[in-house]
């Protein structure tokens, strides 16, 4: 299901409870913050200190699907003077959240921006890398639109192969980088979750 479609007024609010009664959780002091700049508009969409809310509540359903696994969790937070998305403390795991609601070429950018996570300093600091080294990514798909948005799994690997990866015409994706800098991509799409590892590039 897409995020969109589950949105509601009272979304956060639900994923503001599930956090609150998990011990697990670990920023609670940011819960008050989040739900003050959360403004619901009157056509039910929710913006979020000038940003859109899905992109917080992206976040905070990630989070809340590694605490169902046990993990203990930081979400959307600044760490070492970064940007955490989602931090699984337990398994030292850093996961960086996009959404996709735009059309193919928003596949390539986003991407490219989870690498650009994990390999620009003043994203992620040397010292933040080396106390949590598991850097994963995740693309949820909103957009039913984009060509990706209804792959299986090895039609989404099909698909990055043959379009993104770099050739002689256009720029794309560099393969060798995305298989040293992303352990883990999970994607969220109208098919499902899957995640691809980086030998399956």
């Amino acid at each position: 299901m897409y995020i969109d479609d589950a949105i509601g007024g009272n979304k956060m609010t639900l994923m503001l409870d599930k956090l609150v009664s998990s011990p697990k959780f670990k920023n609670t002091e940011d819960i008050i913050t989040w739900f003050n700049k959360s403004v619901i508009n009157s056509d039910g969409s929710i913006v979020d200190g000038g940003r859109p809310a899905k992109n917080l509540l992206n976040e905070l359903d990630t989070g809340i699907k590694e605490l169902n696994q046990g993990k203990e969790v930081i979400i959307s937070k600044i760490i070492g003077g970064n940007e955490i998305d989602v931090l699984n403390i337990t398994d030292k795991k850093i996961i960086e959240c996009k959404r996709v609601t735009g059309g193919e070429s928003q596949i390539k950018v986003n991407i490219n921006s989870i690498i650009g996570k994990f390999t620009t300093e003043t994203r992620l600091s040397t010292a933040n890398k080396a106390l949590y080294p598991l850097h994963t990514g995740q693309l949820r798909i909103d957009n039913p639109s984009n060509p990706y948005s209804n792959l299986s799994k090895q039609q989404f690997i099909d698909k990055v192969r043959q379009d993104l990866f770099p050739n002689i015409e256009k720029a794309g994706i560099d393969k060798l980088k995305l298989k040293a800098v992303i352990e883990e991509l999970e994607v969220i799409n109208a098919q499902g979750t899957f995640k691809i590892n980086s030998n399956e590039w």
